[in-house]
């Protein structure tokens, strides 16, 4: 193994790693407060998406090797857990440039759908075949690109606030 494959192997042990921590922490959201839940989102949303932005473009050859793993129903179960323990800072406004429109988000809802393909990441990594590994890396970082890279760029900010609220005067404007 050369010293780019080192890298490269790397890269994907470390999203991995990342998508585990990830995933665990939403599914033992009800035991945290608020507090805790935005400090730690804070943590791991910018590595998230670092690890997916590193992630090599891996080609499979294999079509059927791409499996998804939660279901629908699954799905809404993480959501509805979300929503009942982020209910107090689950929406929040957001500046569409492509529309120029405020639009108003869930954190609720971004954090599901993260959840969904990090843990499809997981689980089809985790099987431990070749192709399935290849899968589970290309629709890593074709979802990084198109789904939950976005999303989690879009929820840091509000985060932030949330963490390191600022006084805004009167006359000052704010611009993200």
């Amino acid at each position: 193994m050369d010293k780019n494959e080192n890298i490269i192997e790397k890269s994907i042990v470390d999203m991995v790693v990342a998508s585990t921590k990830y995933c665990a922490f939403i599914e033992q959201i009800d035991a945290l407060n608020e507090t805790q839940i935005v400090e730690f989102l804070l943590k791991i949303c910018p590595l998230l998406y670092v690890k997916g932005n590193i992630l090599p473009v891996v080609e499979c050859e294999d079509n059927s090797a791409y499996e998804q793993y939660v279901t629908e129903e699954q799905y809404e179960v993480v959501l509805l857990s979300l929503k009942n323990k982020l209910e107090k800072i689950d929406s929040f406004s957001f500046y569409d440039i492509s529309s120029s429109e405020n639009i108003t988000l869930s954190v609720s809802e971004l954090l599901a759908d993260v959840y969904q393909d990090l843990k499809d990441l997981i689980l089809l990594y985790g099987k431990g075949l070749h192709d399935s590994q290849k899968a589970a890396i290309a629709l890593c970082k074709e979802n990084f690109e198109q789904n939950w890279g976005w999303k989690l760029s879009i929820l840091l900010p509000y985060l932030h606030q949330l963490a390191f609220p600022k006084r805004i005067e009167e006359n000052e404007e704010i611009y993200w």
